[in-house]
């Protein structure tokens, strides 16, 4: 059996949260990109249901069912962001960046939000979660690990 595939670029890391997040997440993304989960004339509202079936398939417990909802089509997804982005701070914008990682002949794509900061880690004001200095992800990477990242176009 023959198998192959089309190389192409990784989804930065706006589009991969948008493809993955519930609309009860929205409040990670950027203002303009929020509206695509929740407003009724978002043209991928479809992707973010607010009632759904799980599938137990035999599990016991309901955080191992698989949730069915829509998968998401690449081309709808990229399509209803482009006006949005647009409408993104010069910050936003600039933190929607990922790293390619050269080891050993492997390519690795990190999509991370990058926030250039000088004290490296920082908290975001609007989740718990952690985002990363851009100088201190390079660092970690240099340090630890030997490789050198390159910031994708």
């Amino acid at each position: 059996m023959v198998m192959g595939f089309e190389l192409s670029k990784p989804f930065v890391p706006f589009e991969q949260l948008l493809a993955v997040l519930p609309a009860a997440s929205k409040e990670l993304l950027p203002k303009p990109l929020q509206g695509l989960m929740v407003n009724e004339m978002s043209p991928i509202i479809d992707y973010y249901p607010t009632d759904f079936e799980c599938d137990l398939n035999g599990k016991q417990q309901e955080w191992e069912a698989v949730v069915l909802i829509p998968f998401i089509d690449e081309t709808r997804l990229l399509s209803a962001m482009e006006e949005p982005l647009k409408h993104l701070t010069k910050e936003e914008s600039e933190s929607k960046r990922c790293l390619s990682v050269i080891d050993g002949g492997k390519i690795f794509f990190l999509t991370v939000l990058i926030q250039e900061t000088s004290m490296g880690p920082c908290r975001s004001t609007s989740s718990p979660h952690r985002i990363w200095g851009l100088s201190r992800v390079l660092h970690i990477f240099q340090r630890y690990l030997g490789i050198t990242p390159k910031l994708c176009k």
